[in-house]
């Protein structure tokens, strides 16, 4: 096993030689000290978009944000989106000509509950509209996946009065953000879905997370394929020599082969290894593979098949003898062989606290790009790196031959872009309200529009101090007005 260890580390350590213009290491932060990335996808121009949430945008909450970077990872623009509450974007789509999804989860709803959350937006990142999606519960979004018919189909969990613990959530919507259906799945203790992933153009799709053992009353992690309807196909359970605890948190199809990618923990140990998953998409157990080689604990966090030497999986470690840093995770990209064997080095992207890359996906030209959190410091008058920030969002790239940059301290650069520089919340009165709402005489001539709950917009137009509301519905409504360089927003009841 010692033997294992220092090849691994040695493996680690190996620098990929060489500079190229086609990969890159880049980090965003904002005035806040949470800014989170989470989801990457890259347009026919090569350019990229990501989403995550940020701080930096309002100072009473966090917003979901869509960011636009070029091939080198140089920002164009960034926009945020969300109401009074929490607002997170988990994952983005773009379609071209229609513009993006943002599918994530948020708290701006009428009762402050959190609900699946899907965004469109034009071309330019402008909201076409908002839409919620839920019970009575809270339901948080882990991810999501675009289906063959322009639809989405999002996945994650449920919470509440009507579940018993944690259940798995799903709900399918159409391209218009309609609900075809919506879905709880579980029995009892905390279950979650992690991963989803699509099958074929008849729109079948895997998930992946922990379900529960309804003999021995404990969380397996678990694989099951759904038809476009929603009805369970079959499930498999990630049973690993006699091991009572693993969990699934990515899945990537390729082809007629599910790769799923967790962890497995090891009780009398009290030690958690990363661990993967082959199986056929009718079910067909291949292998399954954990890697109990380091001192730490490990595990699996996102992974993507470019092919069968190119199976990527990124992962996060708190052995000593890997991290850079002491005190948290860190976080690797690995490449594997078709078994599921390490093939090649492992790149590492961190900072000095908790580091975790939550999405990879295969580039036009076969690199590896990736989204994620970094904590971060920041040189001080000695040159050394003392000052905590935060979290920022990293993003990078592994070239098709794996080169890259990692460990990068500095080079932060701004998340919030120069178009939406400030953004202050607006004093809106009377509020509740039936007939008007009125606005500082400093916001007279800007223009404005008014949401509904479902992300809508009822109301445009340029102020002239007041709004008449009087011919809305009651209910809770969001108002954005902008200028060149500024937004406010604010939210009243409409009685």
């Amino acid at each position: 096993m010692e033997t294992i260890k220092k090849i691994i580390l040695i493996i680690i350590l190996i620098p990929f030689a060489g500079f190229s213009q086609d990969y890159f290491y880049k980090k965003y932060r904002s005035v806040s000290s949470f800014n989170e990335g989470y989801g990457i996808t890259q347009l026919p121009d090569s350019t990229y978009a990501v989403t995550g949430m940020s701080g930096g945008f309002d100072e009473h909450s966090s917003q979901a944000f869509l960011m636009l970077v070029d091939k080198m990872g140089e920002q164009i623009w960034t926009k945020s989106y969300g109401g009074a509450g929490d607002d997170i974007g988990v994952r983005v789509f773009h379609v071209e000509n229609e513009g993006f999804y943002i599918a994530g989860y948020s708290s701006s709803t009428l009762n402050g509950d959190y609900d699946f959350m899907v965004i469109k937006t034009d071309e330019s990142g402008n909201t076409d509209w908002i839409k919620y999606y839920g019970t009575g519960n809270w339901e948080i979004l882990r991810d999501a996946q675009i289906l063959a018919d322009g639809g989405l189909i999002l996945v994650g969990e449920t919470v509440g009065v009507t579940t018993n613990g944690k259940d798995g959530y799903m709900a399918r919507i159409d391209a218009s953000g309609s609900v075809v259906w919506e879905k709880s799945v579980g029995i009892h203790l905390d279950e979650v879905i992690y991963a989803v992933d699509t099958i074929n153009t008849n729109m079948d799709f895997v998930v992946g997370g922990v379900f529960a053992d309804v003999v021995e009353e404990n969380l397996i992690g678990t694989v099951i394929r759904f038809d476009s309807n929603g009805n369970e196909v079959w499930r498999h359970r990630f049973e690993q020599a006699g091991e009572k605890e693993t969990a699934i948190h990515s899945i990537d199809i390729a082809v007629d082969t599910i790769y799923a990618f967790g962890d497995v923990y090891f009780p009398t140990e009290d030690y958690r290894a990363s661990a993967s998953l082959k199986l056929s998409v009718n079910g067909d157990f291949y292998l399954s593979h954990n890697s109990h080689y380091v001192t730490g604990e490990t595990q699996y966090t996102a992974a993507v098949f470019r092919d069968e030497f190119g199976i990527y999986a990124a992962w996060q470690s708190t052995a000593d003898e890997l991290t850079p840093y002491s005190g948290g995770f860190d976080a690797y990209i690995t490449r594997l062989e078709f078994n599921l064997n390490y093939y090649n080095a492992s790149a590492g992207f961190s900072g000095i606290g908790n580091d975790i890359i939550n999405q990879l996906i295969v580039t036009l030209d076969d690199g590896i790009a990736f989204v994620g959190t970094a904590s971060d410091r920041e040189d001080d008058s000695g040159g050394s790196y003392n000052q905590l920030l935060g979290t920022v969002v990293m993003i990078g790239k592994l070239d098709s031959t794996d080169q890259h940059i990692s460990n990068q301290l500095g080079d932060l650069g701004d998340l919030v872009s120069t178009v939406e520089e400030q953004i202050n919340t607006v004093k809106i009165y009377p509020n509740p309200t039936s007939y008007k709402i009125n606005l500082p005489p400093e916001l007279n001539h800007l223009d404005y529009k008014v949401m509904n709950a479902q992300g809508q917009i009822v109301l445009d137009g340029q102020i002239q101090e007041e709004i008449e509301v009087a011919n809305l519905t009651n209910g809770l409504y969001f108002l954005i007005i902008k200028d060149d360089q500024r937004i406010w927003t604010g939210k009243f009841l409409k009685e």
